[in-house]
C-alpha cells in the first residue's frame, strides 16, 4: 500500500510538471503519449497472482488532471485492440516496431491525418534478440525475439547529431549495436542526453520530444513530418531547457513515456520545476 501511495504521489508531481510546462508554452502544441506496460496489455499471459499496479487508475489520474492545454493520447484501447499482434517483445519490456507504428498511426489519426504501413519498408534486422526480461530470468529455453526496422518507402534526407553534435550519423538505426547483448540499442543508438535530427523538409515544424527509451523505436516514423526533431532524455540532460528551446526555435512538444517510467521518473519534476 505504501508503494502504491508513493507511485500515486510521484505520478501527480509529474502531471503537475507537465502542466507547468504546457502553461509556459501555451501558444505551441504539447502532446502527452503514455504507453501501458506489456503486463497490462497481455495480462492473461502473467502467472496467477502476479503483482501489478493499477494502471487504469493511473490513466484516470492523467485523464482527470493533465491540463486541457496539452493533448493527452491514451494508448490503452489501441494496444488492447491489437494485443494478438506482435506489439511487445516477449523477452524485453519495450514495444516492438509494430507497436510503435500503431501508436504513430493513432497519433497522426488524432490530428486528422492518415498513414499506412505501406509507406514503409519492413526489414527483419535480427531474430536473436533476448532483452531485459530474459536477463532477469536467464531461461535458456526462452525463444528469442526478432527486431524489425521500418524505413520510409520514399526516403527523407536527414542527419542525426548526438550529444549536441559531438557524434554524427546518417541513420536512425545503429546497426553495429545488433552485435551487442542489448540489441534494442539499434534504435537511435540507445539513450543519449540529447539528439537532433535535421531533415530536408522545409515546413517550419520543429518537434522536441521528452522521452524514455520507448520513444527510440517511435522516432524513425517522424522523419517526413518535421524540419527538425529534437530529443531530450531528462535522466541525463543537464543543460537549461528553455535556452535549448529558444536556440532551436521549437514549435511543438511531445512527452512520450511508458507508464511505469512516467509514474516513477523524478527527473520530470526536477528538470521542469523552475519553468
Amino acid at each position: 500500500r505504501q508503494r502504491q501511495m508513493c507511485i500515486r504521489d510521484r505520478l501527480m508531481r509529474n502531471i503537475e510538471a507537465v502542466n507547468r510546462f504546457s502553461g509556459q508554452h501555451d501558444t505551441d502544441k504539447v502532446s502527452v503519449m503514455i504507453v501501458p506496460t506489456s503486463g497490462f496489455v497481455l495480462h492473461d499471459k502473467l502467472p496467477e497472482n502476479a503483482p501489478m499496479f493499477d494502471q487504469n487508475t493511473a490513466f484516470k489520474m492523467m485523464l482527470d488532471n493533465i491540463s486541457a492545454k496539452a493533448e493527452f493520447i491514451d494508448t490503452r484501447e489501441l494496444m488492447l485492440n491489437h494485443r494478438d499482434e506482435y506489439i511487445f517483445y516477449k523477452t524485453d519490456h519495450h514495444w516492438t516496431s509494430r507497436g510503435a507504428f500503431l501508436a504513430y498511426s493513432h497519433w497522426r489519426g488524432e490530428n486528422g491525418e492518415s498513414v499506412s504501413e505501406g509507406e514503409f519498408k519492413i526489414e527483419e534486422a535480427t531474430n536473436s534478440f533476448k532483452g531485459s526480461l530474459y536477463s532477469k530470468t536467464l531461461l535458456s529455453s526462452c525463444p528469442a525475439d526478432k527486431i524489425e526496422l521500418y524505413t520510409e518507402a520514399v526516403p527523407t534526407d536527414y542527419t542525426v547529431y548526438y550529444n549536441f553534435g559531438r557524434e554524427v550519423s546518417h541513420s536512425v538505426y545503429a546497426l553495429d549495436n545488433l552485435q551487442k547483448r542489448d540489441k534494442y540499442q539499434v534504435f537511435l543508438d540507445g539513450n543519449h542526453p540529447e539528439a537532433t535530427i535535421q531533415t530536408g523538409n522545409e515546413n517550419g515544424k520543429r518537434l522536441l520530444i521528452f522521452k524514455d527509451s520507448f520513444a527510440n523505436s517511435f522516432i524513425p516514423f517522424l522523419l517526413s513530418d518535421y524540419e527538425s526533431i529534437h530529443i531530450i532524455d531528462l535522466r541525463y540532460f543537464i543543460s537549461d531547457i528553455e535556452d535549448y528551446i529558444a536556440e532551436n526555435s521549437v514549435t511543438e512538444y511531445l512527452f512520450l513515456y511508458n507508464l511505469k517510467n512516467f509514474c516513477e521518473d523524478k527527473n520530470l519534476e526536477k528538470c521542469l520545476s523552475d519553468l
